[in-house]
């Protein structure tokens, strides 16, 4: 476990409709490892900025559950909703040569249709044959349900072509 910091100190308020971003976080990993992130709330946040439909499950509970290890601790409050998190970067050190891979789409990317803990969306596929043909990339999935690429929806927000061009600035 690993604790992140936000401009060096362990805690950070967010003002509503911003974002944040923790400190660098040097953390030796592996091709097609699984990462958990652990939130805490000292105060009730009120409604949540979220990601509704994913394919992993995410746990809920009570209280400061920062170093709890097992799913037990989360009284199996559990809902296949990401909160609050919008990205986790993974750099490599020295960068690769090779660049990384970005999806990009509507539900079939974002992984709609799959089973839940499964890890069986689109991306997850083309990473898995990248690896097998001694090729590994950075894997980026920004597939979001609903999203309509050229017009900008009540329901699913703004629209892919502007999504895009966030990605890659």
């Amino acid at each position: 476990m690993r604790a992140l910091t936000f401009h060096n100190a362990p805690t950070l308020k967010i003002p509503a409709g911003r974002d944040a971003l923790s400190d660098a976080l040097a953390m030796p990993t592996a091709n097609l490892e699984k990462l958990t992130v652990t939130l805490h709330f000292t105060t009730p946040t009120g409604p949540a900025t979220m990601h509704r439909f994913t394919t992993a499950t995410s746990y809920r509970a009570p209280g400061d559950r920062l170093r709890s290890a097992t799913a037990d601790d989360f009284n199996r409050r559990t809902s296949h909703a990401w909160y609050y998190l919008t990205a986790v970067d993974v750099t490599e050190e020295p960068p690769s040569s090779d660049g990384s891979v970005m999806v990009f789409g509507d539900s079939l990317m974002d992984g709609v249709g799959t089973s839940p803990d499964t890890d069986n969306r689109f991306s997850d596929k083309l990473a898995e044959r990248l690896i097998a043909a001694g090729r590994p990339q950075g894997m980026a999935n920004a597939g979001l349900a609903g999203d309509p690429l050229l017009h900008d929806s009540p329901c699913f927000g703004e629209k892919g072509a502007a999504r895009l061009a966030k990605e890659l600035r």
